[in-house]
């Protein structure tokens, strides 16, 4: 005789190869334990019909079934078991089933052997399997069972799991745990009373604006007659016959007015608009809103908005959607929602005025038919390929964080800069259903850049002739003035010290309007790199005498590049490690090839960059150290520069940083 033990919750039955099942309850808990026998039925019963019968309620139960044996292979499989690994039944026999299935949150293996040593089944709840070959866009959860099975003589022959889909039921669980909150926190924060009693009268709900109004709390009166309690002595007949015959299925009076004792025994008349509770068409208790109107005038001011106001409390997702509308109308950015089938199904009026499209229909304008007379283009005026729009990147499933374009407007005929982000729209299953785009207009915001970039190339060129003017006089007053008093000297040193620096931003800045202005010209040569690092590496440790500066790996790698900008590169990304390693110490270069590129790293053991900043680390006139005991100044623009550089070689540069423990930078170049 077969025979397994299992802990099957309320799963309704059990199924097994080979023989008819007994089960035997143990427990009328709802997690609970079965005994499940195989053994021989009635002569009566062929053991072909005992299999065929078995067989049968193992193909088509809804429970994923599989039988494993003791090697933790899969030796059957019924049909629900497959449609979740998207293997076929015979496909799966033979397969061991941590290829087959797995749990992120409990070892499958580890499971089996312990159900293997203690001879008990194991249940478990709400586990995220991963089935290997199914390739799910979104995740599932699952209530399991694993039993072991025995044969004649206790002998171990497997073991039987036993899958569950709970992912709807949690999901379901979900929504009504966080519909019970929004409700609660709803009438705690609602500023008229609300009083739910049950269909003896009493309190079950008692907001803070009753207990505000009646002086109670309601832990005073939860559980105890409001008719007896709140309701004056003259009052209590008519109020209290009016309630009992709605719990007998009579008509509710919805609307009426009435006074209520508060805890001082002062009478204070409420409004009240009451609603039956039903459960299964019964009537089981009323839940009311009260308006307190002892202050008739203000009550009889603000009765009709309150009083619209809460009966949304049944339409709150027409409200919600009301609300929706509303905020996209007043946005000042545009708004554009499309279908798969290039529909605009939402359009804002801010979408409308930056278009210039007075007249753009929701559900009927095409895409298309709109984008074409905006003449898209990139801010260089070259015209957007169909496929590179941030709306048909998003319907193809592309996120795009921000993109600039120029639009030109037909109803003020001129071109208007704007910002765009762009994102899919997707079902429950993860399919994409539409796109979202928001744009924004930016021609202040562009032309303002456009006005720096103008400024700054015009002051560096401007301030480069009288710079080159001083400094040479500087230099020739210390040539040739040999006799001048040290005071003088040290004056004209200053000077040139000074004018050295000025050089230096000036560069700075004619690099940063070379960059602005276009493509930047490269002089193009075969370059050694790990021999252009090394001969950057000993014209730095020139410069320090705390610093151990060390090529640590070294490729023979020869790439294609401006070798006066490489070396740029390099001399900016040591110079920063020695700058931000203030107590010295080792510096490592290394140049390796991956993934066909050369990719060469700059390794310090300085103060890092904190982590909130590291996001505008490589941004025009950035440093992370401002205001620091770090804050060694420059203008902030050496990474700027050096990333423009190699994405002008077409590749490009990251880095990772920990604060007070280093940074490491790298740069790629294409073979």
């Amino acid at each position: 005789m077969l025979y397994f033990r299992m802990n099957i919750g309320w799963w309704e039955a059990v199924r097994h190869l080979g023989t008819a099942i007994r089960l035997e309850r143990t427990s009328d808990a709802k997690v609970c334990e079965r005994k499940v026998a195989l053994s021989a039925t009635k002569p009566s019963v062929t053991p072909e019909e005992q299999a065929a019968l078995v067989s049968q309620l193992f193909a088509h139960a809804q429970e994923g079934m599989a039988f494993v044996d003791p090697e933790k292979k899969i030796r059957a499989a019924n049909a629900s078991f497959a449609a979740q690994t998207r293997i076929s039944p015979q496909e799966l026999v033979g397969r061991p089933l941590e290829q087959v299935i797995s749990c992120p949150e409990r070892d499958v293996g580890h499971t089996l052997e312990q159900v293997r040593e203690s001879g008990e089944p194991y249940h478990g709840e709400s586990c995220p399997f991963v089935f290997k070959e199914a390739h799910r866009r979104r995740p599932t959860r699952w209530d399991y069972s694993i039993s072991p099975v025995f044969g004649a003589e206790h002998a171990f022959l497997g073991y039987l799991l036993l899958l569950h889909d709970v992912t709807k039921r949690l999901k379901v669980e979900q929504d009504l745990r966080e519909a019970k909150e929004y409700s609660e926190r709803l009438i705690e924060t609602a500023n008229v009373l609300i009083i739910g009693l049950d269909s003896a009268g009493r309190i079950s709900i008692f907001n803070k604006a009753a207990e505000e109004t009646t002086g109670y709390t309601a832990a005073e009166l939860r559980g105890k007659n409001w008719f007896e309690v709140l309701v004056p002595k003259e009052k209590y007949p008519r109020v209290w016959r009016m309630f009992a015959h709605a719990m007998l299925g009579k008509p509710l009076l919805t609307k009426f007015e009435n006074p209520i004792l508060t805890k001082s025994g002062e009478e204070r008349y409420i409004s009240w608009r009451n609603a039956e509770i039903r459960q299964g068409g019964k009537v089981v208790g009323t839940i009311s809103f009260g308006i307190d109107i002892t202050e008739r005038k203000r009550a009889e001011e603000n009765l009709d908005l309150l009083l619209r106001r809460y009966e949304g409390l049944a339409s709150v997702a027409q409200r919600q959607a009301a609300e929706l509308r509303a905020v996209l109308d007043n946005m000042p950015d545009a708004v554009l929602v499309s279908d798969m089938e290039g529909r605009i199904t939402v359009a804002n009026e801010a979408s409308a005025k930056l278009l210039g499209s007075p007249g753009l229909t929701e559900g009927h304008d095409s895409l298309v038919i709109l984008l074409e007379g905006l003449r898209v283009r990139h801010l260089n005026n070259e015209p957007f390929a169909h496929e590179e729009l941030p709306l048909v990147r998003a319907l193809a499933g592309e996120v795009v964080p921000i993109q600039d374009e120029v639009i030109y407007n037909p109803e003020s005929r001129r071109d208007v800069y704007i910002r765009t982000s762009a994102a899919p729209i997707r079902d429950e299953e993860g399919r994409i259903v539409g796109a979202l785009e928001v744009a924004r207009d930016v021609s202040d915001i562009i032309e303002l850049e456009q006005l720096k970039d103008q400024f700054i190339s015009v002051a560096a060129h401007e301030l480069k002739t009288p710079l080159t003017i001083m400094k040479g006089y500087a230099q020739a007053l210390l040539r040739t003035a040999e006799d001048l008093p040290p005071p003088r000297r040290r004056m004209l040193e200053a000077i040139n010290r000074g004018s050295d620096r000025i050089d230096r931003i000036v560069g700075d800045l004619l690099e940063i309007s070379l960059l602005q202005a276009g493509p930047l010209k490269l002089e193009t040569e075969r370059i050694n790199l790990a021999e252009l690092i090394e001969q950057v590496a000993d014209r730095m440790a020139l410069l320090t005498i705390k610093h151990n500066i060390r090529l640590v790996k070294a490729e023979p790698i020869v790439v294609q590049g401006d070798r006066d900008r490489i070396e740029q590169v390099l001399m900016n990304l040591i110079d920063n490690a020695i700058k931000y390693s203030p107590k010295g110490g080792e510096i490592d270069l290394a140049v390796s090839v991956r993934d066909r590129e050369a990719v060469v790293s700059v390794a310090d053991s300085g103060v890092g960059i904190p982590r909130e900043k590291q996001t505008n680390v490589f941004q025009r006139f950035y440093s992370a150290h401002t205001s620091t005991p770090y804050d060694y100044g420059g203008m902030g623009v050496g990474l700027y520069i050096s990333k423009e550089i190699i994405a002008r070689h077409g590749g490009r540069m990251w880095f990772d940083s920990e604060e007070g423990k280093g940074s490491t930078f790298y740069f790629s170049l294409p073979l």
